[in-house]
């Protein structure tokens, strides 16, 4: 466990919440749904914390309960709409619902990228970046908001 808390993700520890993501991607795009609600993640001290792999959100939702962080987990239901994940992917998010519970999580589908209108995986962090500071803030995807939204909620509450 030590070893997922390097300098960047320990913030954590001193914010008001946690906004849990999978990876860099999504770091670099959320605080756009932040400004688009007129909200500063670091303003309103919430960490948003890149957690290096939907398989280890579950690790940083149990550090946010043992230490008193409130949080929202973000991660990719990953399976095409009219399909079901893959056995070890039903598991996984699951297990990711079940530690974090229905009103601190949030599920994108198929995934980050979809939502969010990327063409392709390739220099995803860059990619999400520009298409996501080229809209106007109405444009900015649903499910990212509503994660932005229960942060701020839960951030105002602690």
């Amino acid at each position: 466990m030590l070893t997922e808390f390097d300098a960047e993700r320990s913030v954590l520890f001193l914010a008001r919440a946690a906004l849990l993501v999978e990876g860099q991607t999504e770091k670099l795009a959320f605080p756009f749904g932040f400004e688009a609600l007129g909200h500063d993640p670091d303003r309103d001290g919430i960490s948003i914390v890149a957690c290096a792999g939907k398989s280890n959100i579950p690790l940083f939702a149990r550090a946010c309960d043992a230490t008193g962080v409130p949080f929202v987990a973000v991660y990719d239901r990953d399976a095409r709409p009219g399909h079901r994940p893959a056995y070890s992917t039903r598991r996984l998010n699951a297990l990711i619902a079940q530690v974090a519970g229905p009103h601190r999580s949030v599920a994108f589908a198929p995934d980050f990228e979809a939502a969010a209108g990327l063409a392709a995986h390739r220099h995803k962090p860059e990619q999400a970046w520009r298409r996501l500071r080229a809209l106007a803030p109405e444009a900015i995807p649903a499910p990212l908001l509503e994660a932005v939204r229960r942060v701020l909620a839960l951030a105002r509450e602690g």
